[in-house]
């Protein structure tokens, strides 16, 4: 990530359509450069949030936008695994686009406030582990689990309503989509000694739909089509510099949440 800026800023200099990994930069004041640069020159600026190209996570929007889960309440991300631990900046800066990406796709209220932790192991002053929360204004929570230190791996959704939940699997050789429809029950109207009784309400979730075929383009290959045809059609792409600069404000709200001690930091309203 140290390098996107950089690099991304000499191709625009020699005039390029440009493709950036996530993030866009490591600074906000970076990428609002780049973004500015690639439009006084007329090109496009690509930012590679790969899912935001999946046609699963699109299958999971439909959900949502459709109401098949009811009111949203709640979602998880969880980005977890070994393999590769990068030694220039830690999981938050690496992984996190990816899922604040897809949490701003699926839910279009303005973010309130973020709060961070993040947790060091294997490296000195680079972390490994990262727990943030995020709240809507309109009540909506949502929580990202991150790890480059955890034995199984995923890359996981789950969107939480009030009439069920959607799972998404977003490893690409493991792709799924999962719907569970919930079975609520009512809370108790007795009391005995001031206790309810019973003192529980009955809950259960049962699969009522598995998506497991996507087609046969790659997300990738889906987001390397788009690139291009965005180029041809002189048109902004779904991952566009502007957009990503979204997910660059709530990236240093939560560093800085995380620098002080994890507190909520009110995201900015360039939101």
């Amino acid at each position: 990530p140290s390098l996107h800026y950089p690099v991304a800023k000499e191709a625009l200099l020699a005039k390029k359509h440009t493709w950036v990994e996530k993030p866009l930069a490591m600074q906000i004041k970076e990428g609002e450069e780049l973004v500015q640069l690639a439009k006084k020159e007329g090109l496009v600026i690509f930012v590679d949030e790969t899912f935001l190209y999946d046609p699963a996570l699109r299958i999971v929007k439909e959900m949502v936008d459709s109401g098949r889960v009811g009111e949203v309440y709640h979602l998880l991300f969880q980005r977890l695994g070994m393999g590769r631990v990068r030694c220039d900046s830690n999981v938050w800066w690496n992984s996190a686009p990816h899922d604040l990406s897809i949490l701003r796709y699926l839910v279009s209220s303005p973010i309130n406030n973020i709060s961070l932790r993040n947790f060091g192991y294997l490296q000195k002053d680079i972390e490994d582990v990262s727990w943030a929360s995020l709240e809507f204004e309109n009540g909506i929570s949502a929580g990202i689990y991150l790890s480059w230190f955890y034995p199984l791996s995923t890359a996981s959704v789950t969107v939480i309503g009030s009439k069920g939940a959607i799972h998404y699997e977003g490893r690409f050789q493991a792709r799924k989509v999962r719907f569970y429809k919930f079975n609520l029950g009512s809370p108790p109207e007795k009391k005995v000694n001031g206790v309810p009784s019973p003192n529980f309400i009955p809950i259960s979730a049962k699969v009522e739909e598995e998506i497991t075929d996507f087609g046969k383009l790659t997300p990738l290959e889906i987001a390397c089509q788009h690139f291009l045809r965005c180029i041809k059609e002189k048109k902004d792409p779904i991952s566009s510099g502007q957009n990503s600069l979204k997910v660059l404000r709530l990236l240093e709200a939560g560093e800085i949440s995380s620098q002080k001690g994890g507190i909520p930091i009110k995201v900015a309203e360039e939101w």
